[in-house]
C-alpha cells in the first residue's frame, strides 16, 4: 500500500469518525433523551421544550402537560418569593368548553393545575396548594400554539395598599413604588387609572396591557429583576380583580434599566421606582 493511498484511509477514518461523534451528540441525544410518556399523569416535561419566548409555563390546546421554558426556575423563584408570609397557594388552572374531558377531572383546567401543583410541591408542601379551574371563551386566543393557561394567588397575604400615580410631562401615566417593596403610596387616583385600563381591556379584545416593572439604581440586578417583576405583577392582580382578560395581560420586569431621573438623592430615586403599562393590539 503506497503513502498516498495509506494518507488517503486516515483522513476517512477521521471524517467518518467525527461524522459518527456528530450524529450521535446532536441527533440522538435532543430525540431519545429524557423521553417523554405523555399517558403518565406524574411525568413532567424537562425544561427547555419549547421556545421561551412562548413564556416561562405554557400548554397546548386539549393537553394538559405543562410546557416549561428556560426561563421557568426563575419564574418558579418568583412565585415562592411572592408568598413570603402567606397561609397557601392557589393554582387556577384556565379551561375551554372546546376541550375534552381527562379522566377523573371535571375538566382540562384542574388537569393543568394539579400538574403544575408538581412542579411547586416540593419546596411548598402539597397541602398548602389548593387548585381550582376557570372556564374562559377562545376567541382571542391562538389555540395552534401554546398559550398560558395557569394563574398563581397567594391565600392569607397581607393586602398591599394603593400606589400613587406620577404622570409625566410627555402624558406619560407611572405607578410609584416604596423603596425595596412592593408597597406603594396611597392614592384613590390610580384606582379610577387602572380602572379605566380594564375597561379598554374588557372592551377590545385585541388590545393587550404590557406591564413593565422598574426599580432604582440601590441594590444588585438579580435581586432588583425579581423585584420589578413583582412590582408588575401586583399591577397586573388588580387589573384582574377588576376583570380585565387575563389573556390580554402580560407583566415583566426590567430592573433598574432605563431610568427615568438620577439616583443620587431619593426623590430622584423614588421616581424611578414605577410600573408602566403600555397598551397594544395583538396583530404587532
Amino acid at each position: 500500500m503506497g503513502f498516498r493511498q495509506i494518507i488517503i484511509l486516515i483522513i476517512s477514518f477521521i471524517y467518518f469518525l467525527c461524522c459518527y461523534r456528530y450524529f450521535n451528540a446532536d441527533f440522538f441525544a435532543p430525540c431519545c433523551d429524557g423521553a417523554i410518556d405523555k399517558t403518565s399523569e406524574n411525568i413532567i416535561p424537562p425544561l427547555g421544550t419549547k421556545d421561551a419566548k412562548l413564556g416561562p409555563i405554557v400548554f397546548d390546546y386539549n393537553n394538559a402537560v405543562p410546557i416549561t421554558s428556560n426561563e421557568f426556575e426563575d419564574y418558579k423563584s418568583n412565585v415562592i418569593a411572592d408568598g413570603e408570609g402567606a397561609e397557601g397557594l392557589e393554582i387556577t388552572g384556565y379551561y375551554f368548553d372546546e376541550e375534552e374531558k381527562p379522566d377523573g377531572y371535571d375538566n382540562m383546567g384542574m388537569l393543568r393545575a394539579n400538574k403544575t401543583r408538581a412542579l411547586f410541591s416540593p419546596p411548598i408542601a402539597e397541602e398548602k396548594i389548593q387548585i381550582k379551574s376557570e372556564k374562559v371563551s377562545k376567541d382571542a386566543i391562538d389555540t395552534s400554539k401554546p398559550f398560558e393557561s395557569v394563574a398563581f394567588n397567594w391565600l392569607g397575604k397581607k393586602a398591599f395598599e394603593e400606589p400613587k400615580i406620577q404622570r409625566t410631562a410627555s402624558g406619560d401615566v407611572h405607578i410609584l413604588f416604596d423603596s425595596n417593596s412592593v408597597k406603594f403610596e396611597k392614592s384613590g387616583e390610580v384606582d379610577e387609572y387602572l380602572d379605566s385600563i380594564a375597561e379598554k381591556l374588557k372592551s377590545d379584545n385585541k388590545l393587550v396591557a404590557d406591564i413593565i416593572g422598574h426599580t432604582d439604581g440601590t441594590g444588585e440586578p438579580g435581586p432588583n429583576r425579581r423585584l420589578s417583576r413583582a412590582r408588575a405583577k401586583v399591577i397586573r392582580n388588580i387589573l384582574r380583580e377588576k376583570g380585565a382578560p387575563y389573556n390580554q395581560l402580560k407583566y415583566r420586569g426590567k430592573g433598574e434599566s432605563n431610568h427615568v431621573a438620577p439616583n443620587k438623592v431619593e426623590s430622584d430615586r423614588r421616581l424611578n421606582r414605577r410600573v408602566i403599562i403600555v397598551l397594544d393590539t395583538k396583530d404587532k
